[in-house]
C-alpha cells in the first residue's frame, strides 16, 4: 500500500511539472533613444549647439554584450526671412541622416557601461533658396544638395537611472565622402549656373548630446 501512494505521489508532482509553463526569456533586448540635448537648452534659453550630435532617435537590439546599432533623423523646413542685401528670401530645407552599426559594451560598475562601435553613414542634404536682387530687382532661385556616405568608429558610456532607463552619451568619428551641386537659376533670360563638388572630410563629434534610453 506504501509503494501505492508513493506511485501515485511521484506521478502527481511529475505531471504537475510538466503542466506548468517554462517562463519564456527573450532571445534579444531593444532599445530605443532619444535625443534630448535641445529640449535641455532651450529649457536653459541658451543657444542650440552647433556641432551636436544630429540623430535624434536611435534603436538598438542585442544579447548580452553586443548590440545591432541605428540612429536616424529627417528635417523639413519651409520659412520666410529678411535679408539686408536680398530682402525677402523663401527658404526651404530637406535634411535626412541615418547610420547602421555594431557595438560591444563592457560593464565598469554598477551602474556605469562603456562602449566600443563602428558605424556606417548616410547622408542627405537639400536647400532652396528664392529671393530678388536689390540691384536688378530679378528673381533668383539658388538649389544646393549633396549627399555623404562614410563611416568609422564609436565611443560612448551609459547610466543607469532604472533597471529599464538609461542615460546614455557618445562620440563619434567619421569619414565622410560628400558630393554635391549647386544651381543658381535666373528668370530674366541668362542661362543657370552650376557647380559641382566633392571630397572627404573628418567628421567628430564630441560627447555633448544626452540620450534617455527606455529598455524593453
Amino acid at each position: 500500500m506504501y509503494k501505492t501512494l508513493a506511485l501515485i505521489c511521484f506521478l502527481s508532482v511529475f505531471f504537475a511539472q510538466a503542466q506548468t509553463p517554462t517562463p519564456k526569456i527573450p532571445l534579444y533586448k531593444y532599445e530605443l533613444g532619444l535625443n534630448i540635448t535641445n529640449t535641455l537648452v532651450a529649457m536653459a534659453g541658451t543657444q542650440a549647439l552647433a556641432n551636436a550630435d544630429p540623430y535624434l532617435f536611435s534603436l538598438k537590439v542585442g544579447r548580452k554584450s553586443g548590440f545591432l546599432r541605428s540612429s536616424f533623423h529627417v528635417a523639413y523646413g519651409n520659412n520666410q526671412e529678411l535679408d539686408p542685401n536680398s530682402g525677402l528670401r523663401t527658404v526651404g530645407t530637406k535634411n535626412g541622416e541615418f547610420r547602421l552599426g555594431y557595438e560591444w559594451r563592457k560593464p565598469i560598475t554598477e551602474r556605469f557601461t562603456i562602449y566600443t562601435g563602428l558605424d556606417a553613414a548616410l547622408s542627405y542634404n537639400y536647400k532652396t533658396v528664392d529671393f530678388e536682387t536689390n540691384a536688378t530687382t530679378e528673381r533668383v532661385i539658388q538649389t544646393q544638395e549633396s549627399v555623404g556616405v562614410g563611416g568609422g568608429p564609436v565611443l560612448g558610456v551609459l547610466f543607469r537611472l532604472h533597471p529599464r532607463i538609461y542615460l546614455g552619451t557618445e562620440s563619434w568619428l567619421y569619414a565622410m565622402y560628400n558630393q554635391g551641386s549647386q544651381t543658381t537659376q535666373f528668370f530674366n533670360g541668362d542661362l543657370p549656373k552650376e557647380r559641382f563638388n566633392a571630397g572627404l572630410n573628418i567628421v567628430t563629434n564630441a560627447p555633448n548630446s544626452l540620450y534617455v534610453v527606455i529598455k524593453f
